[in-house]
């Protein structure tokens, strides 16, 4: 079945079969492939998966970029072991919302 999508460069036909079969390709094989990098994974609960891959990158070039301000010293695996302990933290609260961001916008 084919549809349109209506964006600011105009109109694209796709077909929804192939848009799921892809969606379900990355899904299913390319999110659980190994993808190889750099970063310390100890104690982290984290392995060479698409999603952790990705996270960690991100936290690289956050830590790399001008807009970190209050982790200059922080390694990857350091922000990600003191973002598990936040979130961690804040999952064993009532009001969860609320203590995650408290705790994560005082985050020293």
């Amino acid at each position: 079945m084919a549809k349109r999508l209506r964006d600011s460069a105009g109109e694209k036909n796709y077909n929804v079969a192939d848009y799921e079969d892809a969606l379900f390709y990355f899904n299913l094989v390319d999110r659980a492939r190994y993808y190889n990098h750099k970063h310390d994974l100890s104690g982290l609960h984290m392995d060479h998966c698409y999603d952790c891959t990705v996270t960690l990158n991100m936290l690289e070039t956050y830590l790399e970029s001008d807009f970190n301000i209050n982790f200059k010293n922080y390694t990857v695996n350091k922000l990600m072991k003191k973002l598990i302990n936040v979130l961690t933290e804040g999952n064993n609260r009532r009001n969860k919302l609320k203590t995650s961001y408290n705790i994560l916008s005082n985050l020293k």
